[in-house]
């Protein structure tokens, strides 16, 4: 009972304390520790800021003209690009897909290749979203290639969005991935893109593939070992 009570007094002392402004403001910090911990509110504070500009700008422009959402959507692009704060990348690649504009989709099949893959995988799903033919491409790269096992399963899943032999052909190739994850996903993405239901089998989609398809890549794919990235 005893300890009960001193654990509840010392979470309302706290929570007083909390409800007052940071404790780092107390002064009872060293002169190090408040310097650094007010530079990094003053990060925190400018990019909340940021993004909340960003939400409005992307607001405004979905019900505006086609030309004002391809000015936000170049905003976007470049801080999708360029920012070297992660979050702010990311933030602004997620907020793409809600533009309908050409720019949006080529500054996300740009992001799909960031060096992060958080990033990467917030740009894969928004090209699953937009499903531009000219995304398949990009997304069956990151099935086959990617170094970072949730990106390759993000990817595959993003292609059961796509149609086209590029796509049947990738699909084929990440039944062969190094993890089981990947090759479940690569059977349930091909389920949606054929609307063919066979059993979990890799070696029943690889014949399907090679016959209703018929393409030599296709065929040889259970032999051609795929790079991947570093």
């Amino acid at each position: 009972m005893l300890r009960y009570t001193l654990i509840l007094l010392i979470g309302v002392f706290f929570l007083a304390g909390c409800a007052k402004g940071p404790l780092w403001k107390t002064g009872k910090f060293a002169p190090w520790a408040v310097r650094k911990l007010a530079a990094e509110e003053q990060i925190a504070e400018t990019i909340f800021s940021k993004r909340k500009r960003l939400r409005q700008a992307v607001a405004a422009a979905k019900n505006s003209s086609l030309s004002a959402q391809n000015d936000v959507a170049e905003q976007l692009s470049e801080i999708a690009r360029n920012d070297s704060v992660l979050l702010m990348r990311i933030e602004a690649i997620k907020l793409l897909p809600e533009l309908d504009s050409k720019v949006a989709i080529s500054a996300l099949e740009t992001a799909a290749l960031d060096s992060a893959p958080d990033a990467r995988l917030a740009a894969i799903k928004g090209l699953q979203q937009l499903a531009a033919p000219s995304s398949a491409a990009v997304l069956a790269q990151l099935a086959e290639r990617d170094s970072e096992l949730d990106v390759r399963i993000a990817a595959t899943q993003a292609l059961s969005a796509f149609n086209g032999t590029l796509v049947l052909q990738s699909l084929n190739r990440s039944l062969n991935d190094r993890n089981p994850a990947v090759q479940t996903v690569a059977i349930e993405s091909l389920q949606a893109v054929t609307g063919t239901k066979l059993a979990k089998d890799i070696n029943q989609w690889q014949e399907y593939l090679a016959s209703s398809v018929g393409d030599n890549e296709t065929q040889t794919a259970n032999t051609t070992p795929v790079p991947r990235f570093k």
